[in-house]
């Protein structure tokens, strides 16, 4: 699936059947949204489903009581006992309470105003994280990872929380049981 073009705004796929249209993909929605025991409405701000350990899920259930998005700036330090390590007009970082299993460097990289999807985004944001990663990288001398930003449906990002944040990752490649449990980022689930 190759695109013709030498710039991502020309960029146009070759195949027809590449893009799905607006009628399938609200089908898909839908079915997703029937399967689906804890869907997300636009007031939950979590997904159970997602969550990989009991304490994290244990917070999660007492968000979801409290009804309000534990990374907006106003709840942050109410859920998460990490330090903020830096903040900028449009992100602030912090080390993830809970990384992912043999991470050397696992930080999160959160908005500050709640926004669910990269559409919503101000574009001199996405500029702020790249500046915020490099900061980090530098820092906690990063030699190589991941940033992946998490956003959207989260049947579809597999995000704990519904607010769009991001991961920088440095692997501990080092570690004894690295070889045969390597960083594993999960994109999605099973519905």
């Amino acid at each position: 699936m190759g695109y013709s073009g030498s710039s991502l705004k020309s960029a146009k796929p070759k195949s027809a059947g590449f893009k799905a249209a607006p009628a399938e993909i609200a089908l898909q929605r839908a079915a997703a949204r029937q399967k689906r025991k804890n869907y997300m409405t636009s007031t939950q701000f979590v997904d159970l489903d997602n969550a990989r350990l009991d304490e994290q899920r244990q917070v999660m259930k007492d968000i979801m009581t409290a009804g309000h998005c534990p990374f907006c700036p106003e709840n942050l330090a109410v859920y998460n006992k990490t330090p903020i390590l830096k903040q900028g007009k449009y992100w602030l970082i912090v080390p993830n309470q809970w990384p992912y299993e043999h991470t050397k460097v696992h930080l999160l990289l959160i908005l500050r105003t709640h926004v669910t999807d990269l559409s919503q985004l101000d574009p001199t944001a996405g500029q702020e994280l790249i500046e915020l990663t490099q900061w980090a990288q530098r820092e906690f001398k990063i030699l190589g990872g991941a940033l992946a930003v998490r956003f959207g449906d989260t049947n579809f990002s597999a995000g704990t929380i519904n607010h769009l944040h991001a991961h920088l990752i440095q692997p501990d490649i080092y570690h004894p049981d690295y070889k045969t449990k390597p960083v594993r980022l999960k994109i999605g689930k099973i519905l």
